[in-house]
């Protein structure tokens, strides 16, 4: 039936002629009474046109959640209704708003689950390529196995030291062993380079993010003012936040115009009336790496105010904070343990080998690189007996005995070259001797040496192993002693070095430049760095001078865990192309430093591995033996002799072998990884209860929402049929009108 005004369905009433008050008033009696039941009617018509409205706005509201059940990050509506209330009575049903059912309590915690569940599995993905480019110990390529593996080749080579192939193989396992720690290094620095670049890209997707919430905010403002509904867009809003939970740990709250502010977890803010814009330049391996920076941008004008800020410390959990942790701590941390595994194995193998030599002896020695000044007086004492000769090992003249004391490198070639038939030179920080006679060896014997040093393991004449910098803790050098740089005035930024303490989290809490000159005295170096080196005029790390040249360096209380870090040094000692931090091995990266283009000595093969005890006598003595093994089983030792090894990445200062601090590197880092895959699996289950409390709360339930529309289906044709029965009272009403 149409629907049509009531009042045009009724015909204008004739007065009849009346002659008595008592007929007009029976009249009015009647019409009133007439227009009384039309207004009760037009009720009825009220509550069934708003109640047919009203039920199909609910029926609409269901079929979206019908629709929508597998859409992400669709919450599930819901229609509220309220009575239309004229005068105070009843005059229909309206849709007074249509909700998104929210839990604020869950979306808070479904944010943090999703940040800490990032970060550790961030993590845990990362040790999985640690360990894969490791390898497990007992699987033949880890280094635990290539120590082993040395000493089984050296104990082969002491059973058949005659024969050459006995030797080669040591040659090849020391090779081997060397090439596994440079790989790892080489590998660990492009891994925390990419870790770095994941850094860099996250900053960018977060920007993102944070731009897009701020921007939806923006127009759910404007919707929720003009009375419209803008859940659609608070469902865009929802899937960026948790986009932005993922990146970087998150809280919401929401405010009375349908926006929301986001914060960190400590509450530094990410979007609110201005919004968040991150930066980030990069680091590297070597240098060490900066940290994000954040300002706020005026949404209205997009011009950045205030200033910038380091925000690494306020990411507590996210993608973000396992990059950063795994870059700066586990990675960086892991490299220092390398670099002290390969400067313990180089100290260890190369002070066995320096007391040995080969059969025949060799015709020539080249040192390591000291980074000493050939006309420095070093702080050294000891002395050490120099024969030449010949290939069988007999002794060609008589031996010289050299001591050494005080002596700087230039006066021993002047000793070496006046008193043996030998060429000595030292040439950046090298020092090589080499017998006139092309027939003749060189043979060092130190055997009755008392003093301090022993001369062929300080020069490094005998190395089996050798790194990019100079390993020797003990540089003979005294607090007196010259910086021994140049003075460069027309170049400002040679001889500076620029260090920073940085905490766990990447934060540099303290830096410093210092600027180096060649009148400075070692100790007035090690003066500017503590005097630099310093938070509200206390100290981060003190540097000290050791009796025997080396540099001791230690984090002042409430520093242990951080990291020293060289992110410049310009200062090289004469030719030696060796910086001061490179030569006292000062700063975590410069330890890591070790374990690059880590090698066994050039001049090393099959025919110079020092097999033999040499022991100088007169002209034409036995001074080497061929056979002598007992070279060989000192280096066969080196694997299990207990030595003081310094604290480095996560590991403390310990007494152990050079099998034993392997053995508790690959520990280290299975414990490590372990840690995380456990964080990892803890958090990813909160994260399902959290989603799955979520989804029961908010998701869409087809059993409830099927109910619903059979209700609100009931419901319209309820009103459906009021309405028919509206119309057909009103023709009735209108039928008596008439008569």
């Amino acid at each position: 039936m149409p629907l049509v005004n009531a009042a045009a369905r009724i015909k204008p009433f004739a007065l009849p002629p009346f002659a008595a008050g008592t007929a007009l008033a029976s009249f009015l009696n009647g019409e009133t009474y007439f227009w009384n039941r039309v207004v009760a009617l037009n009720g009825i018509l009220s509550s069934a046109l708003t109640a047919l409205q009203t039920t199909a706005a609910t029926l609409n509201t269901v079929s979206d959640n019908i629709s929508n059940v597998n859409t992400a990050g669709y919450v599930r509506r819901k229609a509220e209704l309220s009575t239309i209330d004229l005068s105070g009575n009843v005059a229909g049903v309206k849709v007074s708003d249509i909700t998104r059912t929210v839990s604020a309590y869950l979306d808070q915690e479904a944010f943090a689950a999703l940040g800490t569940s990032s970060q550790y599995g961030t993590q845990s993905d990362i040790y999985d390529q640690i360990n894969a480019l490791l390898g497990n110990v007992g699987d033949g390529t880890s280094l635990s196995s290539q120590l082993s593996n040395i000493t089984s080749a050296l104990a082969t080579a002491s059973q058949s030291i005659g024969v050459g192939s006995s030797t080669l193989s040591v040659v090849s396992a020391l090779q081997d062993f060397a090439g596994k720690v440079s790989s790892l290094y080489t590998s660990l620095s492009t891994l925390r380079n990419s870790v770095d670049s994941q850094v860099s890209s996250s900053v960018d997707n977060a920007n993102t993010l944070i731009k897009k919430v701020s921007d939806l905010n923006a127009q759910i403002a404007v919707q929720t003012a003009q009375g419209n509904d803008s859940s659609a867009l608070c469902d865009q809003r929802d899937v960026a936040l948790q986009s932005l939970a993922k990146l970087v740990g998150i809280r919401t709250a929401s405010q009375d115009d349908g926006t929301v502010t986001v914060t960190t977890s400590d509450g530094t803010l990410l979007v609110g009336s201005t919004y968040a814009r991150l930066s980030y330049t990069g680091g590297n391996s070597s240098s060490g790496y900066g940290t994000i920076g954040i300002s706020y941008v005026n949404p209205l004008t997009g011009k950045t105010v205030g200033d910038t800020d380091d925000l690494d410390t306020h990411i507590s959990s996210g993608t973000l904070k396992g990059l950063i942790e795994m870059r700066d701590g586990s990675i960086g941390e892991l490299q220092t343990e390398l670099g002290e595994l390969a400067k313990t194995a180089a100290t260890a193998y190369n002070a066995a080998s320096n007391a040995y030599t080969s059969y025949p002896p060799p015709n020539s020695l080249t040192g390591r690189q000291t980074g000493l000044l050939g006309t420095e007086a070093l702080n050294i004492s000891g002395t050490t007996t120099i024969a030449l000769a010949d290939s069988s090992g007999k002794q060609v003249g008589s031996s010289y005995t050299l001591d050494f004391t005080g002596m700087s490198a230039d006066d021993i070639v002047s000793a070496l070259n006046s008193n043996l038939g030998v060429t000595a030179s030292y040439s950046d920080g090298k020092l090589s001797i080499k017998a006139n006679d092309s027939g003749y060896g060189i043979v060092i014997d130190s055997s009755a040496n008392t003093g301090s040093t022993d001369f062929s393991t300080f020069f490094g004449l005998n190395d089996l192993f050798q790194t990019s910098i100079p390993t020797a803790s003990a540089t003979g050098l005294s607090a007196t002693s010259l910086s021994g740089v140049t003075d460069d005035v027309s170049d400002p930024t040679a001889n500076v070095i620029k260090l920073a303490v940085k905490n766990a989290a990447g934060k540099t809490v303290a830096s410093a430049s210092v600027s180096v000159s060649a009148t400075d005295t070692v100790q007035d170096v090690l003066n500017k760095l503590n005097n630099a080196l310093k938070v509200n005029g206390n100290n981060t790390y003190t540097f000290t001078m050791n009796a025997d040249g080396s540099i001791g360096t230690a984090a002042a209380p409430g520093y242990a865990d951080c990291s020293l870090v060289v992110t410049s040094d310009t200062t090289e000692r004469g030719d030696t192309g060796v910086g001061l931090t490179q030569l006292f091995g000062i700063g975590d990266n410069t330890v890591a430093s070790y374990a690059a283009n880590f090698s066994v000595s050039s001049s090393l093969d099959d025919t110079t591995l020092p097999t033999a005890k040499a022991k100088a006598g007169n002209s034409g003595s036995q001074i080497v033996q061929r056979g002598d093994t007992s070279g060989v089983l000192a280096l066969e030792n080196v694997q299990t002799a207990t030595r003081t090894i310094a604290a480095a990445g996560g590991l403390s200062a310990r007494s152990a072998s050079v099998g034993d601090y392997a053995n508790l590197f690959y520990q280290d880092i299975a414990t490590r990884s372990s840690t995380a895959s456990d964080n990892c699996t803890t958090e990813s289950d909160r994260l399902a209860e959290a989603k799955s409390l979520q989804s029961s709360d908010e998701g869409v339930n087809l059993d409830e929402e099927l109910s619903n529309m059979l209700v609100y289906q009931k419901a319209y044709n309820a009103a459906a049929k009021l309405l028919t029965t509206y119309g057909d009272l009103l023709d009735t009403l209108l039928n008596i009108g008439q008569l």
